[in-house]
């Protein structure tokens, strides 16, 4: 690889897998081959990680809890209204 290859060509990153299709192909060579790795966010994204640690999680933003209602110690059931 040379200075302009992006240095996580070869990383195997799943998250840089959409420009790998033909339809991108030339972007691929543009961005992560031909040294313009700059314009890239994924490549500024996996440099932050690289010296901070993972940023969030990517697969997935945590699902809150529920909130259950209850009035003297009684679940209360609510219903949908719709609005």
């Amino acid at each position: 690889m040379t200075e302009e290859t992006c240095p996580f060509l070869d990383a195997n990153d799943a998250r840089c897998s959409p420009r790998f299709s033909l339809q991108k192909l030339g972007d691929m060579f543009e961005l992560c081959a031909g040294g313009g790795q700059c314009r890239c966010v994924m490549y500024h994204r996996l440099r932050m990680e690289q010296e901070q640690g993972p940023l969030v999680n990517t697969v997935s933003p945590p699902s809150p809890s529920p909130v259950l209602m209850t009035c003297n110690g009684t679940d209360l059931k609510l219903r949908p209204t719709g609005s």
